[in-house]
């Protein structure tokens, strides 16, 4: 692969030379973008062909691993105090997740934190943060001395921009 240096940006003296150097950008542009949907195409091709074969075998597998699932739920004997078993193609066994907490029937995530809160309260976690969408929402409201106060400020960002016609010339 070609490694692109990137040049230096071209001095413009006159307006002809800016005309003239956004329509090299907008040509340019218009290139990579077909580019681009070229290799979203060929992409979208090789990962459709690919996807059916992927999804077949995916299928098998699936039907191999419920089989042996059954198999090892019936004859636990096979596993002794072990809770794997090597065989020649592999291991199959089962695996001890780690610890997590599970609603009784009958009980809400709010529930329990008002249970918490009474029983054991040291296990309760506030978050605080500052509502930032709000207090953009009301800047007016504050002066420039009230939201250095707080040791903030609003600011809006200026940046340059160029739109390219997309057409080809």
């Amino acid at each position: 692969m070609a490694r692109i240096k990137k040049s230096l940006a071209a001095v413009l003296e006159t307006r002809a030379d800016a005309e003239a150097a956004l329509g090299k950008l907008a040509e340019l542009s218009y290139r990579r973008d077909m580019m681009a949907a070229e290799l979203d195409l060929a992409l979208k091709s090789a990962r459709d062909n690919f996807e059916y074969h992927i999804t077949g075998i995916t299928a098998e597998i699936d039907g191999h691993f419920e089989s042996l699932n059954v198999w090892a739920d019936g004859h636990p004997n096979e596993f002794g105090a072990r809770k794997s078993i090597d065989m020649v193609h592999g291991q199959l066994g089962y695996r001890t997740g780690q610890p997590k907490l599970k609603l009784l029937r009958g009980w809400t995530w709010e529930r329990v934190a008002a249970a918490v809160q009474q029983i054991a309260p040291k296990y309760m976690r506030f978050k605080v943060e500052v509502a930032k969408d709000a207090l953009l929402d009301d800047r007016d409201a504050f002066s420039k001395e009230e939201m250095a106060d707080i040791g903030c400020s609003v600011v809006q960002d200026e940046s340059f921009f160029v739109t390219p016609k997309q057409e080809v010339t």
